[in-house]
C-alpha cells in the first residue's frame, strides 16, 4: 500500500470500504475467504473485481439506486474504489 492518499489507502472511498469490511466480523471473514479462494485462479486485479461484485450485493440499495456505506454513495463514488488494493489488503492478512 502507498503511504499517500487517505490513511494509507489510495483514497477515501477505498479506505471506507475496507473500514466497513473490517468492522463487520462476518463480512470480514467472508471477504477474506472469497479473496483467498479467488487468488488460487486469478491475479490481484481479477480478485478485486470479484470482491467488487460480491460487495455490491451487501451495499447496493436497489430501491434508491445508491450504495449505502455510512453515507449514501453514487455509482461515481463506488467507481473510485481501488478494488485491486482492497484485494491486496485482504490477502495480506
Amino acid at each position: 500500500m502507498s503511504d499517500e492518499g487517505y490513511n494509507g489507502y489510495t483514497n477515501y472511498e477505498t479506505w471506507l470500504v475496507c473500514l466497513n469490511i473490517d468492522n463487520d466480523e462476518g463480512l470480514y471473514h467472508d471477504v477474506r475467504r472469497a479473496a483467498k479462494e479467488s487468488k488460487e485462479l486469478h491475479d490481484n486485479y481479477e480478485v478485486g473485481q470479484e470482491l467488487k461484485e460480491y460487495l455490491e450485493e451487501w451495499f447496493y440499495d436497489d430501491k434508491n439506486h445508491i450504495y449505502k456505506i455510512c453515507d449514501s454513495w453514487t455509482e461515481r463514488d463506488w467507481k473510485e474504489i481501488n478494488w485491486t488494493e482492497v484485494a491486496e489488503t485482504r490477502l495480506e492478512e
